[in-house]
């Protein structure tokens, strides 16, 4: 199945979600990989079946930006590493408050 993405909004892809990326020339993404440590992944793939918009949040834009640079800059610092991870779960406490009562009910 195809998801359109849209240019400068932020997204979150699932884990165990199998998917290809492309984008027109000159256009940028940015993406990481993470483990969700402690959340089974039943509940994943119960409530995160395809790429998740994220609500807007100029918070998480400043901070994906900042970092998208720095890792464009230097290599990747555990203190990198670790600024990546605290934005996939700001990223994921995002799309579970998202989340309306009938589909947390599922």
């Amino acid at each position: 199945m195809d998801y359109a993405l849209k240019a400068g909004h932020l997204y979150l892809v699932p884990p165990g979600l199998s998917f290809e990326t492309y984008s027109a020339p000159g256009v940028e993404h940015f993406y990481a990989h993470f483990d969700v440590i402690g959340l089974p992944d039943a509940v994943l793939r119960r409530f995160f079946r395809k790429p998740m918009h994220l609500p807007a949040s100029t918070a998480l834009r400043t901070i994906t930006g900042d970092l998208s640079q720095r890792l464009r800059d230097q290599e990747a610092s555990v203190a990198l590493q670790w600024r990546v991870k605290a934005i996939a779960f700001e990223a994921l406490a995002l799309c579970l408050q998202s989340l309306s009562s009938e589909e947390v009910q599922g």
